[in-house]
């Protein structure tokens, strides 16, 4: 992962650059076009992980089988949708509302035609991908994500030897290398899983349950998509493309940073769900506190060299830097740390299967963030207002989604408050002292010095505190026990 994040965040500095600011911002907000339509896909993604992983923990296999088969079919469907609604509400935002500079306009249309081939085909990957992680076959994930940046990494640097539209190029390498990941997803699935083998399935309840099951985590997933590309369309309304290039840029940091504790918290969701469908109810409660904290020291530990020195690292980094890309960036990562405790939580929600209440308040109060950001734009606040309303509105949702884990899944609000919210909060307050004193004493600057030793202080500082304070005295012991063991190795 760390490769991965170095590889990733070089390759944003060479396409940055290769592409120009203007051009790196078209190619964020036209991808956002496409993936606001997406949400249907996005509703189906958690329900066919729900019923796959259920169906392992039963040790259903004959279920399971027909499980994926009929995942298949419904991404099948659903890709036909995205493709329609793309190929026309899609086309009319790119005419009629989104700024684009007229000489870049036929670019644009190219670029999203090939956005909507890429999608295509990750809608219909969905099944293999649920099946792996089903299986917590992460190493496989690995692997194929290291092909992909690799890939990736090629392409930006090919674009340099290109005589032709550099955006257009990219746009369609970029949907070459989405064939290969899918091909190669594929062929894993065919060789370890028996039960990826599509087998027709005609008239089954399954088809209700798992539509029934999607249909009402929809709305939160609609609103999740509203969100993210609904804001970089508004910004684009409201502000320049350069506006959009910044907010790209935030956006490839803060997931590079949340890919870590994304993949550690992908690893659990099996294990809550096989949990909770075996009853093991202290089990379940267990996963969804530790995987919740420690998510939160795992994104602060990469997190807060990166805030402390934003400016530093920026000048290093990038040739040309956007205007608001430090604020940006500094938002987008405090709230990725907020936001990665919701995630256990669904976890547990979709485990038990009672997702309508759940999806009707987090659609309510995700839906919430545009309107909200769009009268502060309105009355000329500057483009970081949308971070901090995102923020505010992210901490009032997970309190909402830990009264829902509450009822639904006897979730303790009390333990969870003082294990993954007090004791947290003051472990994090407690390790950002030393790293921030010594960047304003002997780190000063914006030197590659400074970067380097910022760092390493911060690291110091937070492992130790959570050490220290932030772990119990079983945890110390594995910890101990394992930097023991790799030590004689």
């Amino acid at each position: 992962m760390l490769l991965l994040m170095g590889i990733g965040l070089f390759t944003s500095r060479i396409m940055l650059d290769a592409l120009g600011v203007v051009d790196y911002g078209l190619y964020n907000v036209v991808g956002s076009v496409v993936l606001m339509l997406v949400f249907l896909n996005v509703a189906m993604t958690s329900s066919t992980q729900r019923f796959l992983s259920v169906e392992l923990g039963r040790r259903n296999f004959d279920r399971l089988q027909k499980t994926f088969s009929i995942s298949l079919v419904i991404h099948g469907w659903i890709a036909l949708i995205v493709a329609l609604l793309c190929e026309t509400v899609g086309l009319w935002l790119l005419y009629n509302k989104m700024n684009i500079p007229s000489e870049r306009f036929t670019a644009c249309l190219y670029v999203f035609q090939f956005s909507i081939l890429t999608t295509i085909l990750t809608v219909i990957n969905v099944p293999y991908n649920a099946l792996i992680i089903s299986h917590e076959k992460m190493n496989a994930f690995a692997y194929i994500s290291m092909v992909d940046v690799i890939l990736k990494l090629l392409v930006c640097y090919a674009l340099y030897l290109t005589g032709t539209d550099r955006l257009v190029v990219y746009a369609f390498l970029i949907m070459l290398i989405q064939i290969v990941d899918r091909i190669l997803y594929w062929a894993y699935c065919r060789k370890h899983f028996p039960e990826s083998r599509f087998v027709f399935v005609r008239h089954d309840k399954l088809y209700k349950e798992m539509l029934s099951f999607a249909l009402w985590a929809l709305l939160g997933q609609f609103a999740y998509v509203c969100n993210t590309a609904g804001l970089n369309l508004m910004l684009n309304i409201f502000f320049s493309p350069v506006i959009n290039a910044a907010r790209g840029i935030s956006v490839q940091v803060s997931n590079a940073v949340q890919q870590f504790s994304s993949n550690f918290q992908l690893s659990v969701e099996p294990q809550i769900t096989k949990s909770y469908a075996a009853r093991e109810k202290d089990r379940t409660y267990l996963l969804i506190e530790n995987s919740s904290r420690f998510s939160i020291y795992l994104l602060a530990l990469i997190s807060f060299p990166i805030i402390i020195k934003m400016d530093a690292i920026l000048s290093i980094w990038l040739v040309e830097v956007p205007e608001y890309t430090a604020i940006f960036i500094i938002l987008s990562l405090i709230s990725g740390i907020f936001g990665c405790v919701a995630n256990p939580l669904n976890m547990a929600i979709n485990s038990n299967g009672k997702v309508k209440i759940p999806g009707i308040v987090a659609g309510v109060l995700l839906i919430l963030i545009l309107p909200v950001s769009y009268l502060f734009l309105l009355f000329n606040y500057p483009p970081y207002i949308v971070f901090l309303v995102q923020l505010v509105i992210t901490i009032i949702l997970n309190f909402f989604r830990l009264l829902m884990a509450h009822y639904y899944c006897g979730v303790s609000i009390g333990n969870y408050m003082m294990r993954v919210v007090l004791i947290p909060f003051c472990v994090l307050t407690l390790s950002i002292v030393l790293p921030y004193l010594w960047s304003m004493t002997l780190g000063r600057g914006n030197s590659f010095y400074s970067i380097v030793t910022t760092t390493i202080v911060s690291l110091f500082s937070i492992s130790l505190v959570v050490y220290v304070a932030g772990t119990t005295k079983s945890e110390k012991k594995i910890l101990t026990s394992f930097i023991k063991n790799k030590i004689k190795y």
